[in-house]
């Protein structure tokens, strides 16, 4: 339909998936509602893609009416991104490697009696199987 556009989101899959009340597209490229069992069904799987280290992103998409996108950065400046009644395209894991050189940086720190702690944006259990991968 020429008038409307499709905003598109990118972000951590759990939040992103929280605001799919608009449905999802199926193998099919169909667009299908979101009932709480495939809501489940998409969570367990962010789960599952979070305990084997991976970092889970969702990107979904809704439709909007042409004329109520700002076409002006003073407009711009004063709306609010629509995240609401978005549709799910796709759910991806992805593989977040520690960076060359932490695990000897770690082992250094630690004979030389640094109390070492794990920081990061990623849930516990992404960061609790990088220690593991680390053998921390």
């Amino acid at each position: 339909d020429d008038s409307d556009v499709h905003i598109h989101w990118k972000g951590a899959a759990e939040i992103v998936l929280a605001c799919c009340t608009g449905g999802y597209i199926d193998a099919n490229d169909r667009l299908v509602e979101m009932s709480e069992d495939k809501m489940n069904f998409f969570k367990k799987a962010i789960e599952d893609m979070a305990a084997e280290s991976l970092r889970c992103v969702a990107i979904a998409y809704r439709s909007y009416e042409k004329e109520k996108v700002p076409d002006n950065e003073e407009q711009l400046a004063h709306w609010s991104l629509p995240d609401d009644d978005l549709v799910l395209l796709a759910i991806v894991g992805i593989k977040d490697p520690c960076r060359p050189g932490v695990k000897d940086s770690v082992q250094l720190c630690q004979k030389a009696g640094v109390k070492c702690h794990r920081c990061h944006d990623a849930g516990a259990v992404i960061v609790d199987n990088m220690q593991v991968m680390l053998k921390l």
